[in-house]
């Protein structure tokens, strides 16, 4: 069979794996706009989040909230760049 035949197909099948992906995320958006409202995740209007800086304790406190009903927040992952943009940490030793 010739090479030029060979990486054609592999092309094609690519290409319908794409297609196939993109159809099956349609299919699940399309399922999750028919949900109600209630069951649907919370967008970022329905999520606070606060920093706050604690004088006292010498420490930032991150406050996070969900305001939709039947929604909580079991965990949180942070990320030290998502409380220092510009690099860096906070340390207090000893506290």
């Amino acid at each position: 069979m010739d090479d030029g035949l060979v990486d054609l197909n592999k092309k094609k099948i690519d290409l319908l794996n794409q297609i196939e992906k993109v159809e099956e995320k349609k299919q699940s958006m399309e399922t999750m706009i028919k949900q109600p409202e209630a069951q649907k995740p919370p967008s970022k209007q329905d999520v606070t989040i606060e920093k706050k800086h604690n004088i006292e304790k010498k420490c930032l406190e991150l406050h996070i909230a969900v305001n939709k009903s039947g929604w909580i927040i079991r965990s949180v992952i942070l990320f030290s760049e998502g409380l220092f943009p510009n690099g860096g940490s906070f340390v207090v030793h000893p506290s």
